[in-house]
């Protein structure tokens, strides 16, 4: 379309001599008029109410401050003036200089030109409580989202105050606000684990992450790639996720194309997971991919619980950004159980993904590091910093991938080997002989035991090595 006076009959409002030459550039004949200042002269506002008797007056000014200020102006003046924006990434100068529409393309004008938005104040329903809640206030994705619904409401840009005032001046209602939330979260695909769309997830269901349960939602979408890379995710694979919480990650789970089991402890949650993950994915109902199940992991039955959903008879993998109060537990009853995993790839504190590859001699190493070791290869895939996460957590956290040893240590009676081991790692500053004495209470056969492990009796447990805690635990009687 080729915009000149025979098809546009309307004068634009600009703010300068550049932005006459930059839409003439492009669409010759049409006519404009200059404010020349952000104060415009009495004698502008004159001459362009005079011309608003007979054409359509169009303002468009820069995305800026100033550029607002005499939209205000020129409106307040003539009401029915229609407006017509660009973004601010639209009027950005190609080098140096202020945002202004003599840097904008032709096709940014055009769309400008036609996508034209009238005041209408008497209009809007819309609330700050319903503005905040569709994620348009409050946060650094908010910024991104309100240039996306000024863009599809052709009603500008603004920061968050300026933004609200505006949806009220041209009069967009509540419904419409919501439509062009949705249809841009969904005709964009903006993934649950971007800022934005947990910002509006939290306001729009009222969601608190409750510190009881250890609850940070991660808004880093390469985080979240990262683990299901790390998790070597393909088509088909069947997932145990554990707490699955807003569905950040049970998202890009299912994207790539696993069937995923949930297992949560709130049941706020249940209802955010249905109506924000998608309906289908590929051919498939959201309710043939994926299931969730109201419960603590610690108490699962894992072959009860996933019967009917899982094939048995194939590979599952664990897949989980782990709550921190309760990582340890989880670690340890994973690692013990009965259904033997293909993986587990589990986000959790930086210094307890520390402690699981630990080696002897490091402070870190302890009876979570000897459970895993003796059961799983251990590798850190990834780190992800504390402000991955939605509230920021004090501390850093990793992502540590476990893969079942092709060859396990020979431990005849696991259940008692760990504990042993724990007993050994009971006062950690106490010497290995001290430790002991709990386990081996006679002297003689506690420092033939020593002797036979070839360390001295003063050797902290941290300093010891698997196969000498199997040794130890094959020495002391079961209970």
């Amino acid at each position: 379309m080729v915009l000149n006076k025979k098809n546009f009959d309307a004068v634009i409002v600009v703010e300068g001599k550049d932005d006459t030459i930059r839409l003439k550039q492009f669409f010759p004949g049409i006519e404009t008029v200059e404010t020349n200042g952000s104060a415009v002269s009495d004698a502008v506002l004159k001459q362009i109410k005079k011309l608003s008797q007979t054409r359509q007056i169009i303002v468009f000014t820069d995305p800026d401050f100033n550029g607002e200020r005499i939209r205000r102006i020129v409106t307040n003046a003539v009401p029915n003036a229609k407006q017509a924006f660009i973004t601010r990434k639209e009027g950005e100068p190609h080098k140096k200089g202020s945002l202004g529409v003599e840097h904008a393309s032709k096709e940014a004008l055009e769309r400008a030109l036609k996508d034209l938005h009238e005041v209408d104040p008497q209009k809007s329903d819309l609330t700050e409580t319903e503005y905040r809640k569709l994620g348009l206030a409050g946060g650094s994705g908010s910024r991104k989202l309100r240039e996306q619904v000024g863009i599809k409401l052709s009603v500008g840009y603004g920061n968050s105050k300026q933004f609200y005032n505006r949806l009220h001046t041209f009069g967009v209602s509540l419904d419409e606000l919501k439509q062009a939330v949705e249809e841009i979260e969904n005709g964009n695909n903006i993934p649950i684990g971007s800022p934005v769309r947990t910002r509006a997830i939290i306001n729009r269901y009222f969601v608190k992450a409750k510190k009881n349960l250890g609850q940070n939602f991660l808004v880093d979408q390469a985080a979240i790639l990262g683990i299901v890379e790390s998790a070597d995710i393909q088509p088909g694979d069947q997932v145990i996720e554990i707490g699955p919480g807003i569905g950040s990650l049970t998202e890009q789970l299912l994207l790539a194309g696993a069937k995923v089991f949930a297992y949560e402890v709130d049941d706020s949650l249940p209802e955010i997971l249905h109506n924000e993950l998608p309906k289908k994915i590929g051919d498939a109902p959201l309710d043939e991919r994926f299931k969730l199940i109201l419960k603590d992991v610690l108490k699962a039955n894992f072959e009860e619980d996933l019967a009917g959903f899982f094939d048995m008879s194939k590979p599952i993998k664990v897949v989980a950004n782990l709550p921190y109060y309760i990582t340890t537990p989880i670690i340890f009853a994973l690692a013990e159980s009965d259904l033997h995993f293909a993986s587990l790839t589990l986000m959790m504190q930086k210094e307890v993904a520390e402690r699981l590859e630990a080696k002897p001699g490091n402070k870190e190493y302890g009876p979570l590091t000897i459970s895993v070791q003796t059961e799983m290869n251990v590798k850190l895939a990834l780190e992800v910093k504390s402000s991955s996460f939605m509230p920021r957590p004090k501390v850093d956290s990793a992502v540590v991938v476990l893969t079942p040893l092709a060859e396990k240590p020979a431990i005849n009676d696991r259940k008692h080997f760990i504990w042993v081991v724990k007993m050994c790692f009971s006062q950690r500053r106490k010497t290995l002989n001290n430790n002991l004495k709990t386990l081996i209470p006679d002297n003689d056969q506690r420092a033939a035991l020593i002797k036979e492990l070839g360390v001295d009796p003063r050797v902290r447990p941290e300093d010891l090595t698997i196969e000498q805690f199997i040794k130890i635990a094959s020495n002391i009687p079961a209970k």
